[in-house]
C-alpha cells in the first residue's frame, strides 16, 4: 500500500491489475485501464508547501475511493500519477466513465484544497480500454507499464486516449495558461 493515500502502490498495481485483467480476458469482460496525473503540481509543492501538495495527492485518493467499487484497482504509481484498473458491464462507456472521473477527481481537488485552484493544478487523464487496446498494459521500459510518460511539450499517454473533459472552476483537462492563476 501506498502510506500517503492507503491505495495500492506499484507492485500491488502489477499483481493485482494483471489478474483482475486476466480475468476479465478469460470471462470474456472488457476492462478500462485509466491513468491520471497532476499539472502543476510542482508549482502547488513550491507555492504553498509539500503539506498541500500532499492534501492534493490525498484528494485525489479521496476521489477514487468515492467514485470505484471495492473490486476495482485504485493505486498511486508515482508522485502525482496514479492508475484505475476495473472490469465493465457489457453496456458501460468507457469514455464517459474516464470522463466522470476526471471530473469527479478535479472537483474534490479543488473542494479539499483551494490552493490547487489558486496556481492552477489541474487533472489529466488518459484511458484505454481492453476491447481496443487488449488485455496487456504497455508502457515505457523505464516506467510502471500501468504509467505515462512525459516528453517535451507536454503529457504522453502510450496506448491511451485523452478524455476531452469540460473545465471544473480553473481546472481543465488540458491546462488553463489564463494568466489570473499566477503559473510557477
Amino acid at each position: 500500500m501506498d502510506p500517503l493515500t492507503g491505495l495500492a502502490n506499484r507492485a500491488e498495481l502489477d499483481r493485482a491489475g494483471a489478474a483482475l485483467l486476466a480475468a476479465a480476458a478469460r470471462d470474456g469482460h472488457r476492462a478500462l485501464v485509466v491513468t491520471l496525473d497532476l499539472d502543476n503540481f510542482k508549482c502547488l509543492n513550491d507555492t504553498h508547501g509539500h503539506d498541500r501538495g500532499d492534501a492534493a495527492i490525498v484528494a485525489v485518493a479521496d476521489a477514487f475511493r468515492s467514485a470505484t467499487r471495492a473490486r476495482d484497482i485504485s493505486a498511486r504509481t508515482g508522485g502525482d500519477e496514479f492508475v484505475v484498473v476495473m472490469r465493465l458491464s457489457s453496456r458501460a462507456d468507457p469514455a464517459a466513465i474516464a470522463a466522470r472521473l476526471r471530473a469527479h477527481v478535479a472537483h474534490t481537488i479543488v473542494t479539499e484544497v483551494p490552493e490547487a485552484r489558486d496556481v492552477g493544478v489541474d487533472v489529466t487523464l488518459g484511458y484505454a480500454c481492453t476491447a481496443e487496446h487488449g488485455y496487456e498494459p504497455r508502457g515505457t521500459p523505464h516506467r510502471s507499464r500501468w504509467g505515462a510518460r512525459r516528453r517535451q511539450g507536454g503529457p504522453e499517454r502510450p496506448c491511451l486516449r485523452r478524455v476531452p473533459a469540460p473545465s471544473i472552476g480553473h481546472l481543465s483537462a488540458y491546462g488553463d495558461t489564463s494568466p489570473q492563476h499566477g503559473r510557477c
